[in-house]
């Protein structure tokens, strides 16, 4: 591991889960320890690994890094298993196939040491592996202050980018064995926490061959539900007008879906999309008539009485 030539008043530790990552987890580990602004600590949490891989990585790595094991427990809980043993200031999340430019926390410990009261801070990234052998760059837009509902919409974080206050707050859903960073972002950004931005991709993702056509179906009813759990759970908390606007997105999304599994030719994914839609649309449609008639001359507002302590505590 490289001698930082920075200053360590924040201290950082890298939280790294693997699941069937054997094929690319070197590259990560080597991209985290090969930092021109070297991480106090890189944590390997090992998914349901075979004892093998851990053989292996403590024989190559040594003291290096630290190596923590739990068994088939899903992405969001490995890393909170590693988030709990880590002893850094701030999180530096990695995906276990991909991989860090060697400046990354350089340029993002500059960006925390210029601007206050930053919880979060994450970068533009870079995709590789596709189909036509090339990589593409994605910058997405960026407020200090996000709307959770258009977070919710989309990954306007990517996870591997992100730097995290150790003490936010707020912990990955460990529930979610899919959108669980989606679910984390809009969390944050409902909780008012603030975030930093660098454009440059300073990450580069993989895309491993096959990826989207997986996304098809299954994979992506159960990444649609999960969402919709947090929404309803946040819903006593937060605007009416924006729990609206965020479930109609999810809806329209759910239609896109259906469509999307029909054109794949897989039709009864396709036929629980578009039920699910439906009657998504109907409660909609109820509960908009409700919230009418609660807002009728008198009654008084339930957000006056909102709780601020996360849902994902």
């Amino acid at each position: 591991m490289r001698r930082s030539r920075h200053s360590k008043k924040l201290s950082i530790s890298v939280v790294i889960p693997a699941y069937r990552a054997e094929a690319t987890i070197r590259t990560s580990i080597n991209s985290a320890l090969g930092q021109t602004r070297a991480p106090e600590e890189v944590m390997v949490v090992l998914d349901g690994a075979a004892p093998v891989l851990e053989r292996s990585l403590d024989s190559h790595y040594g003291s290096a890094i630290k190596i923590l094991n739990t068994h088939n427990g899903g992405d969001c809980r490995a890393r909170n298993l590693g988030i709990a043993a880590a002893g850094g200031d701030w999180i530096a999340h990695l995906d276990a196939d991909d991989i860090w430019m060697a400046n990354k926390l350089e340029r993002q410990i500059e960006l925390i040491e210029r601007a206050e009261g930053l919880s979060i801070v994450h970068s533009g990234y870079s995709i590789f592996g596709l189909s036509d052998g090339q990589a593409e760059d994605r910058t997405p837009a960026h407020e200090s202050m996000m709307d959770f509902v258009p977070m919710l919409m989309r990954r306007t974080v990517k996870l591997s980018t992100a730097l995290v206050r150790r003490d936010i707050g707020i912990s990955l859903p460990a529930w979610a064995r899919l959108a669980g960073d989606i679910i984390f972002f809009a969390e944050c950004a409902r909780m008012g926490k603030h975030f930093g931005y660098d454009p440059t991709p300073l990450v580069a993702a993989r895309q491993h061959h096959g990826q989207l056509t997986r996304q098809h179906g299954t994979v992506l009813f159960e990444h649609f539900e999960n969402r919709l759990h947090w929404l309803e759970l946040v819903r006593p908390l937060v605007e009416r007008s924006d729990y609206f606007q965020a479930l109609g997105g999810l809806i329209e999304q759910m239609y896109w879906l259906a469509r999307q599994a029909s054109e794949a030719g897989q039709a009864a994914e396709a036929r629980r999309a578009l039920k699910r839609a439906n009657d998504l649309t109907k409660d909609a449609c109820r509960a908009r008539i409700d919230q009418l008639l609660s807002t009728a001359p008198g009654a008084k507002e339930a957000s006056q009485a909102r709780d601020q302590q996360s849902v994902l505590r």
